[in-house]
């Protein structure tokens, strides 16, 4: 499990017409958050926790529609956008998910660490 910044289904990435995006947060940099709920555009949507504690603690902090424990959860929420910020071993796996359902993907560095999991992510095809 993953953190993640995702905007959900009703934003501008979708290209419906929407003053906001959906967020959500997976992973350990929370310190992202306030910078991107500081957006106009942007609603806290679902947080992603292994810790039960964190994310109840995150979600009330930050006013977020959503908890789970269960990164899979954020891509069946179909947010406009995932911040992956999590452990870098879930990470394509994590991106190739979201990018097959639409999401729009915004990760930290390294993607990867196998280059042939970034080059498979950068070929999926949306659905």
């Amino acid at each position: 499990m993953n953190d993640a910044f995702d905007t959900a289904s009703s934003g501008p990435a979708r290209g419906l017409p929407s003053p906001t995006s959906r967020a959500s947060w997976d992973g350990p940099r929370s310190s992202h958050i306030p910078g991107f709920l500081g957006r106009p555009d942007v609603e806290p949507w679902i947080i992603n926790r292994r810790d039960p504690g964190q994310l109840a603690h995150l979600q009330a902090t930050f006013g977020f529609a959503q908890a789970t424990a269960d990164w899979h959860d954020v891509i069946d929420a179909r947010p406009d956008i995932v911040s992956l910020a999590g452990p870098v071993a879930l990470r394509a796996e994590q991106a190739r998910a979201a990018l097959e359902a639409g999401i729009h993907v915004l990760a930290e560095k390294p993607f990867t660490l196998d280059p042939a999991d970034g080059a498979s992510s950068s070929r999926v095809d949306p659905t």
